[in-house]
């Protein structure tokens, strides 16, 4: 007796899961393909729900990315602002080291 395809609480068919080998029996899931997608839960970061705003630079050696992933968000304790952004290079030198300024003087 081969079992039918249940129905996903949508009214669409459950997606398929997989088929033995040996067996040729199907599985299938108890939601549809569409609605197992709805249920993945998108993970926001903390620093978007602060209301950060990435900038397209790094605010440690003013390095101009191309690409968004080539910068990323850090939060940092030692600063007024507690979010920054840095290339992948700096985050590197900024886990080693730590957020180090450097001892510049004014020039006027």
């Amino acid at each position: 007796m081969v079992k039918e395809r249940e129905l996903c609480s949508c009214g669409r068919l459950c997606a398929k899961n997989y088929t033995n080998k040996k067996t040729g029996k199907q599985y299938y899931r108890k939601k549809c393909y569409r609605c197992l997608q709805k249920d993945k839960t998108l993970t926001i970061k903390d620093w978007e729900l602060s209301g950060y705003i990435k900038k397209d630079y790094c605010e440690k050696c003013s390095f101009k990315s191309i690409f968004p992933e080539q910068i990323t968000v850090i939060k940092n304790k030692g600063l007024l602002s507690n979010y920054k952004s840095v290339c992948l290079n700096c985050n590197v030198v900024i886990e080693n080291n730590g957020w180090v300024t450097g001892d510049l003087t004014p020039d006027f």
